[in-house]
C-alpha cells in the first residue's frame, strides 16, 4: 500500500512537470518573437527608437492575442513596463553630463529633446496599438495601468 502512495505522488509530480514543461515551450515560442526588436532596441538611439516599436508592439500584441500561458494582463503589462524601461534606459545613456559640464549646451539640449520626442512617440504609438486593440469587438482589451507603463 505504502509503494502505491508513492506511485501516485510520482505520477502526479509527473504531470506537473509536464504541464510546466508544455507551457514553458509555448512561452519561448511566442517570447522568441521579441529577441529581434529588442536586440535593435538595445541598441537604438532616441532617434532610431520610434521606428522599432510598431513592430514591437505588434508582436506583443499577437502575444496577448494568442500565446495560450502568457497573455494575462499581468504579464504583457510586465512586458510593456519593461520596453518602457529599456526606452529610458536607451534615452538616458544619450544625455552625457560631461557635455554639459564642458559647456556644450546645445548638444545637451538636442539630447534632451530627442529623448522627450521619443518618449512622447513611444506614448502615441501605444495608444495607437491600443486603439486597435480596444476596436475589435471580439478580442481581448489592453486595459492597463497607463502610469505603471508610462512611470
Amino acid at each position: 500500500m505504502v509503494g502505491a502512495n508513492y506511485v501516485s505522488s510520482f505520477q502526479d509530480y509527473t504531470k506537473l512537470i509536464n504541464t510546466g514543461t508544455a507551457e514553458a515551450e509555448n512561452n519561448l515560442a511566442y517570447l522568441n518573437s521579441l529577441w529581434e526588436p529588442c536586440k535593435s532596441l538595445e541598441k537604438a538611439n532616441p532617434k532610431e527608437i520610434p521606428s522599432i516599436l510598431p513592430g514591437l508592439l505588434h508582436r506583443v500584441r499577437m502575444i496577448s492575442e494568442y500565446s495560450e500561458h502568457y497573455n494575462s494582463s499581468e504579464r504583457i503589462s510586465g512586458l510593456l513596463h519593461k520596453i518602457s524601461n529599456e526606452i529610458i534606459k536607451r534615452c538616458k545613456s544619450t544625455i552625457n553630463i560631461s557635455d554639459l559640464l564642458d559647456g556644450d549646451v546645445e548638444k545637451c539640449m538636442s539630447d534632451l529633446n530627442d529623448s522627450i520626442s521619443c518618449g512622447k512617440q513611444w506614448k502615441k504609438i501605444y495608444e495607437k496599438t491600443k486603439y486597435i486593440i480596444d476596436k475589435k469587438k471580439d478580442g481581448k482589451k489592453w486595459e492597463f495601468n497607463m502610469n505603471s507603463i508610462f512611470a
